[in-house]
């Protein structure tokens, strides 16, 4: 499969390249006042000077977001001797300052010497690559539909059939203290990894308690929740409408 998805990638590289006018660029005009962009600028024309291309990925700000199928952009990249990078934007807006011009300017030059869809062939190669792939295990946020508890069709960290079956099975021991109201936090976060079956493992527990003196009856809950995740067959998450491994968190509410 993955000797079919390279020859198509070298049949979409070979149709696509209509390049740039390589003497025009969109950076040839930038304000001098915009120091930002021309030191990056200043850095990117030295690395291409030395023989370096880089496909630079904006994986965002505080929300960090790599891309899904990074592995496999990075090995398809190297047979063209381009690294790959991820790069981070700040939310913070400076007028006049434009940020990752070193990444726009690199894929600017990278389409100019291999065509105008060569880096969006990558993409989507990598991408399938990632659907076929038996060993790689994607952030749930990353598939295109999340792992599920069964008969359950939405994609978020809460199970209303999970929560039901623990109210019915949890007991609170003698010396739990009962949050006061239902505005204040108490719950305990469960990541796992569903694999391509449904097959749960690698359960962790993450407690929020109001009061501290219930630390102490973290084993307790974790003895409840343990046979609701890993006795129980998932529904995978999906890429491409095809299964995958990937983590998943669940978060259960505690009195």
């Amino acid at each position: 499969m993955q000797k079919t998805l390279l020859l198509l990638l070298l049949i979409i590289c070979t149709v696509s390249c209509r390049l740039f006018d390589k003497n025009a660029s969109r950076f040839d005009n930038v304000s001098k006042t915009d120091t930002t962009c021309l030191k990056e600028l200043e850095l990117a024309k030295a690395d291409i000077k030395n023989g370096k291309l880089v496909y630079c990925h904006n994986a965002g700000s505080m929300l960090y977001q790599k891309l899904r199928g990074e592995n496999h952009m990075i090995s398809l990249l190297k047979k063209y001797n381009i690294s790959y990078s991820n790069i981070t934007t700040s939310d913070v807006i400076y007028e006049g300052q434009t940020q990752n011009c070193y990444g726009d300017y690199m894929e600017e030059q990278i389409k100019n010497k291999y065509g105008t869809f060569f880096l969006d062939s990558l993409l989507a190669i990598s991408d399938s690559l990632c659907a076929f792939s038996n060993h790689d295990t994607l952030h749930y946020s990353q598939c295109d539909t999340w792992p599920r508890y069964p008969s359950e069709n939405l994609d978020e960290e809460f199970s209303k059939k999970i929560q039901e079956q623990f109210n019915h099975l949890v007991t609170y021991p003698k010396g739990y203290i009962k949050k006061e109201n239902q505005e204040i936090c108490s719950f305990v976060d469960v990541s796992f990894v569903v694999d391509k079956t449904g097959k749960t493992s690698n359960i962790g527990f993450w407690f929020m308690f109001d009061h501290k003196e219930n630390q102490k009856l973290e084993k307790h809950f974790e003895e409840i929740i343990k046979p609701l995740i890993l006795d129980t067959t998932w529904q995978p998450a999906t890429v491409r409408k095809r299964k995958v491994t990937s983590d998943m968190n669940i978060r259960i509410e505690l009195k």
